[in-house]
């Protein structure tokens, strides 16, 4: 089948076009999983936890200022990385491009990019249960999982996954996965309310949460936060759920079908994020002696968090 660069029309900026176009028509979840997008013009952007300061002091008349102390609990290095794609065609093939096939290549190279970007977003929660490698879509502060039940704030521990009834935040606090529901929702809202900062004080979730579920929950999911009363319940009781949740997002990426997320709404109350360094492009590279048309299509981000406060997920049952 042959190719040719006179299908897709004015050059460089027809290629821009045709991706906006084309980038339009699949969904950007990695905007739905995070939320925020950071951007960094360094080959390395630095995110650091802080404790944040403790309680006032009492001080007596007479008695010296107490001074606390604002040193970072930790600092973390987040790489953007390059992700490429190439196409190449011999010059002869525009000869014949009778089927324009070269224009249709380019909506699948613009395509595959947007998917490499949910398909990494989305193991932010699908590996946020186990501890991730040095580096990867994952990667977080302390070398920690993200969804953990002992958040290590140097001494002080908080949870953002459910607790077995009467365990308190630590390394060997029992987790307790809950199958989606209206209460479970309900027992979602709780723990973001009740997490605490490395200084012990509350430090709650503040506005709306946003759900996040595979596809099998999604019917459920709409009914459990959009019914005026709370399904199943005898006594036809307020639904608690329509008023703390926004509607649930459908996260297609998901590897599981019972596992379930949720973040705060505001960005500035978690700490996933989308770190772009280098935005889409695409050039055409020059004529060589291979007698080639080559085309190149590259950025470069990474996906992460700087803190756990904020999220909250269950492996479900």
């Amino acid at each position: 089948m042959a190719m040719t660069t006179g299908t897709i029309g004015a050059g460089r900026v027809g290629l821009k076009r045709l991706y906006a176009v084309e980038n339009d028509k699949v969904e950007k979840q990695y905007i739905d999983v995070v939320g925020r997008v950071d951007h960094t013009t360094q080959t390395a952007e630095i995110y650091k936890q802080y404790a944040g300061l403790g309680l006032a002091t009492m001080t007596p008349e007479g008695d010296r200022v107490s001074y606390d102390d604002l040193e970072a609990m930790y600092v973390a290095a987040f790489k953007p990385v390059m992700y490429t794609k190439g196409v190449k065609f011999s010059r002869q093939t525009k000869y014949t491009d009778q089927y324009a096939i070269f224009g249709k290549l380019q909506a699948q190279i613009a395509r595959s990019f947007t998917e490499r970007r949910n398909t990494n977003v989305a193991d932010l929660d699908n590996s946020g249960f186990t501890t991730p490698a040095n580096g990867g879509p994952n990667y977080g502060m302390n070398s920690e999982a993200l969804y953990m039940a002992g958040h290590n704030m140097k001494g002080t521990y908080g949870y953002n996954r459910p607790l077995v009834a009467g365990q308190v935040a630590g390394t060997s606090a029992l987790t307790l996965d809950l199958t989606f529901s209206p209460l479970a929702l309900e027992q979602c809202f709780i723990d973001l309310r009740k997490q605490k900062s490395a200084r012990g004080t509350p430090q709650p979730a503040i506005g709306k949460i946003d759900v996040k579920l595979p596809s099998d929950l999604l019917p459920q999911g709409i009914r459990a936060i959009s019914a005026l009363k709370l399904p199943g319940t005898p006594n036809n009781d307020p639904n608690f759920n329509k008023d703390k949740f926004n509607a649930p997002t459908e996260i297609l990426y998901y590897t599981s079908t019972i596992a379930w997320f949720a973040k705060t709404a505001n960005v500035n109350g978690h700490g996933l994020f989308f770190l772009e360094q280098m935005p889409y492009d695409f050039e055409m590279l020059p004529p060589d002696d291979e007698l080639m048309h080559k085309w190149i299509g590259f950025e470069s981000w990474i996906f992460g968090w700087y803190d756990w406060h904020g999220t909250w997920g269950t492996l479900g049952q």
